[in-house]
């Protein structure tokens, strides 16, 4: 059985190596022009323009909204919609959010909205909870004597 597949393989490799140049040589050349000539009148047109739809501009598509935050300040969010909530303390801090902006928070709402720089030096017994900027603070009694950040 094994000598009988290495006599088939034999025959079909001379084949190979002695047919194929044989039936190459019969093989009429084709000129590639002449063969894409039928193809050439639709290759030598004028292009055709495509429309295109004209660029939405991204400014006339963007919604803006502002919230305002417990001590004035705001927050403001963009794009395609957007929504904002004023803050309203101590149950809500502020918020809006926008397409394109995402979310973006007020401070959070603090005890006490009286700007740290009041209370410095005052006599105290106790801390005083105040604010610094946006951020909720507190000055520290220190030997019967408030210190502020």
């Amino acid at each position: 059985m094994l000598e009988k597949r290495s006599v088939l393989f034999a025959l079909a490799l001379a084949f190979f190596v002695l047919g194929v140049p044989v039936l190459a040589e019969d093989v009429e050349e084709v000129d590639l022009n002449s063969f894409l000539a039928p193809y050439d009148a639709c290759a030598s047109r004028a292009p055709v323009a495509v429309p295109t739809a004209p660029e939405p501009s991204l400014l006339a598509t963007l919604a803006s909204c502002t919230a305002t935050c417990q001590n004035g300040s705001t927050v403001t969010c963009t794009g395609t919609s957007c929504s904002a909530v004023d803050a309203n303390c101590p149950t809500e801090r502020g918020y809006c959010t926008g397409t394109a902006s995402g979310t973006k928070l007020c401070h959070k709402c603090c005890a006490n909205t009286t700007p740290c720089s009041i209370y410095e030096g005052r006599s105290c017994s106790s801390n005083q909870p105040c604010m610094e900027g946006n951020n909720c603070a507190q000055c520290v009694c220190w030997g019967g004597t408030l210190t502020c950040p």
